[in-house]
């Protein structure tokens, strides 16, 4: 929605992109043991400074721990799932745009 609405200015789905990437390489090349606490800070912290967004209704634990899922898959060798995953997302990705795209055109004919 902060996306799609463009909470973080024009170059919103630049900085989701940005952001997605931030998490993943955390996620990957973290010395430490990644813990999904720290994960839901971060993207408390991330999703406030860029979006300007605060969210409470539970959705970033429930991010956070599918992303530390994915992350211990990946890890065990199941790359199957990631993959259907990052495609999920690339498809969401391409809707959104999409959806922009046209509210732009419809904006700029009227």
């Amino acid at each position: 929605m902060a996306v799609q609405n463009e909470w973080g200015g024009p170059d919103s789905t630049k900085k989701s992109q940005r952001l997605a990437s931030d998490i993943l390489s955390w996620l990957f090349h973290c010395k430490s043991l990644v813990q999904v606490e720290d994960l839901e800070n971060l993207l408390h912290e991330r999703l406030l400074l860029t979006f300007n967004t605060e969210i409470e209704d539970g959705s970033i634990e429930e991010v956070a721990e599918q992303l530390m899922i994915i992350r211990d898959e990946y890890i065990q060798g199941n790359v199957d799932h990631v993959n259907s995953v990052v495609e999920s997302n690339n498809l969401s990705l391409r809707q959104n745009l999409k959806q922009r795209d046209e509210k732009s055109a419809t904006l700029g004919s009227a």
